[in-house]
């Protein structure tokens, strides 16, 4: 305080306080041992701060594995291995937990809470990168001749589309209208009471359920071939394309890309 300066001059009480704080800090910066001394009475922050930033970084990854998981050509044809991703944040838990009350050394929490569960999200990534490039690329391919898969999902369809016609001809034999007027109301879950598609839904459920999928969302009909009938929506219109190669599309602009997102993810992880 300044001699003969007025009271309006002289440093209030909180302004001291914010200088007595700024000292104290620039002396934890700058001297090692007070900075040592700091991180061992607040020896919780550094681990509570990974998992954060952990769960931050696992989000992305998160994200896509949800997306690719509830893709239905990716389920139909590879499988359900990326509902793993979503959990992996509870390592991050269990690591955080291990090295709080266990006492381990920041090194082993490091690896169970970053290195592992990185690794893990590029193996499944690449699990789904490389068939479903390969999946792509035989699905745009004639006469659905690449994979034995192809062929069953031909059959399924053959099948249903049999059921189909043996149920409007029963239809129309039972209430006198025209086949024609009646295929423009009736899908194929209409006839589940037809003895055929009970038998056939037993043997083709899963297929028809993914060639539902496929026509409902993508407005396509039938597998190898285009211009077919519809079986599970009403024929608004005529001409669509094979499910094959709207499949073909779908797979390789959009899982095939939330594969690479993944890897991507997982490498910038661990670097």
């Amino acid at each position: 305080i300044r001699v003969g300066a007025s009271p309006e001059h002289t440093s209030s009480p909180s302004t001291m306080r914010a200088s007595l704080w700024q000292i104290e800090h620039c002396k934890l910066y700058t001297n090692p041992e007070n900075f040592r001394r700091w991180m061992e009475d607040h020896d919780g922050i550094v681990p509570k701060a990974r998992v954060f930033l952990l769960f931050a970084l696992f989000s992305v990854l998160a994200t896509v594995s949800l997306e690719l998981a509830r893709d239905s050509s990716v389920a139909f044809w590879i499988g359900h291995q990326a509902w793993v991703v979503p959990f992996l944040p509870l390592i991050f838990i269990f690591a955080h937990c291990w090295h709080i009350f266990g006492r381990t050394p920041p090194f082993l929490a490091i690896v169970f809470s970053t290195i592992v569960p990185a690794i893990v999200a590029i193996v499944i990534g690449y699990a789904y990168q490389i068939p479903l490039n390969q999946l792509a690329s035989a699905l745009v391919l004639p006469g659905c001749q690449a994979s034995p898969g192809f062929q069953v999902l031909q059959e399924a369809y053959d099948a249903a589309e049999e059921v189909y016609d043996a149920c409007i001809i029963d239809l129309a034999n039972n209430t006198g209208r025209s086949p024609k007027m009646l295929r423009t109301n009736v899908v194929l879950e209409d006839c589940f009471a037809l003895p055929e598609y009970v038998i056939q839904y037993g043997i083709w459920k899963r297929e028809w359920g993914y060639l539902e999928y496929l026509e409902v969302s993508q407005g396509c009909t039938g597998w190898c071939d285009s211009g077919k009938l519809p079986l599970w929506t009403r024929p608004d219109r005529t001409g669509r394309d094979g499910c094959s190669s709207v499949a073909a599309i779908i797979i390789q602009g959009q899982a095939v890309q939330l594969a690479n997102v993944m890897i991507a993810s997982g490498i910038c992880t661990l670097l």
